[in-house]
């Protein structure tokens, strides 16, 4: 799948609890793309790509993939990816019931 490049906000780390953290928009951004399936790796080399540390960036990155709203995120998604076959395969099996290609 490929890799998105980060949104374009110049402000990607923030001091949060005495440490660094992400900021929204980006926290935002590692959600959206893992739910496209981009891989942990990706993720965390786009986030290196744009200035954030390594050990930052995996501890965002697990972060936000254990968060009780990801999780359900993720069930909506898989849920549409389902309907989207389904559908997929109901209008091609209708097209080729009918003979048209």
């Amino acid at each position: 799948m490929r890799k998105r490049v980060g949104p374009r906000r110049k402000s990607r780390i923030e001091r949060e609890g005495g440490g660094l953290a992400l900021s929204e928009t980006w926290r935002a951004w590692v959600a959206e793309n893992a739910l496209r399936d981009v891989s942990r790796d990706d993720l965390r080399a786009t986030l290196e790509a744009h200035g954030v540390p390594r050990v930052v960036a995996d501890r965002e990155i697990d972060f936000v993939l254990g968060s009780p709203l990801f999780v359900g995120a993720r069930r909506v998604a898989n849920r549409a990816k389902r309907y989207e076959l389904l559908t997929r395969l109901c209008r091609e099996g209708s097209r080729s019931s009918t003979g048209i290609n």
